[in-house]
């Protein structure tokens, strides 16, 4: 894949996952250009438009994915609570220190 392309997939694939203005119209429009030019075949623009919504639809379902965790943790999920081994250490510390205390 050319350095274009690779742009042009980047830009895309920003923009599906900032804004949802990246839709399969606008993207052929482009793609259609690029073709008219002689840049690529017909053959070539479908297969990248088809690469780029695919990719969309990942960076889509990742952000989602990674927000979920996010949410999941923040709101005390597994990944924030106190293991048993970490409670019983703690619960042993604390106890020694009100032994010296006493």
């Amino acid at each position: 894949m050319g350095f274009f392309m690779k742009v042009l997939n980047f830009g895309f694939g920003v923009a599906s996952v900032v804004k949802d203005s990246v839709n399969r119209g606008k993207l052929e429009e482009v793609m259609n250009e690029l073709v008219e030019r002689g840049e690529m075949s017909r053959e070539q623009a479908k297969q990248h438009i088809d690469s780029i919504m695919k990719k969309r639809a990942e960076d889509r379902q990742h952000v989602k994915e990674v927000i979920r965790s996010e949410v999941h943790y923040w709101k005390g999920g597994s990944e924030s609570s106190v293991t048993k081994e970490e409670f019983d250490e703690l619960s042993a510390r604390l106890k020694a220190m009100e032994e010296k205390v006493q």
